[in-house]
């Protein structure tokens, strides 16, 4: 079972940063637009404990879509992307 406390506090950490990703100026969207989040930080974090307190079997659609909405905005920095491959099951649901 996914904890809820870390399943609430990441999915808290991906709204907030999608919420600064619609103020952000589109035409300014280019780069390494992403990093200029000064919450990564918060999100590594959650996102790490998130992927501690379950299996992916646990997960649910609207997770699933969280989870790779903010591993494609770590297109650059790529931490949560190592913090997946360290965990080889989680990649694959079954």
């Amino acid at each position: 079972m996914i904890g809820k406390r870390s399943k609430a506090r990441f999915v808290e950490v991906v709204l907030a940063f999608r919420r600064w990703a619609d103020r952000y100026p589109v035409y300014q969207r280019s780069g390494e637009w992403e990093c200029d989040y000064g919450e990564w930080p918060a999100i590594t974090t959650a996102f790490a404990a998130f992927l501690d307190s379950g299996v992916p079997q646990h997960w649910s659609a609207p997770i699933v879509e969280l989870l790779l909405y903010i591993l494609a905005r770590d297109n650059e920095a790529e931490v949560l992307k190592r913090e997946l491959m360290a965990k080889p099951g989680w990649l694959w649901r079954g």
